[in-house]
């Protein structure tokens, strides 16, 4: 089964994320511990993350390039970043 790691600080988000990949055949798992996230992250060693880049402690996009830099996680050949707040899409 594989493991889908989900990185938002929203609970009812992080909640509803997890049931919905449980319920499709996934592991969902959610990061508790945002102080320590990218040690929570090599720890869990998930197949994919799911990266809010608005997260408490540690800027995402920092997390982001930490993660693409330092560990055996697939890198994309591009990710869509959707800001809720404005709606607005970037490629990074």
């Amino acid at each position: 089964m594989k493991k889908i790691l989900i990185v938002e600080d929203d609970t009812s988000i992080s909640k509803e994320l997890k049931n919905l990949l449980d319920n499709a055949g996934y592991n969902g798992v959610i990061l508790k511990d945002f102080e320590k996230s990218y040690a929570e992250i090599k720890r869990e060693n998930p197949d994919l993350i799911l990266l809010d880049i608005n997260i408490p402690k540690l800027n995402g996009e920092m997390l982001l390039q930490k993660i693409r830099k330092e560990s055996n996680v697939p890198k994309f050949k591009k990710i869509v970043r959707i800001n809720n707040s404005n709606n607005n899409e970037k490629l990074i």
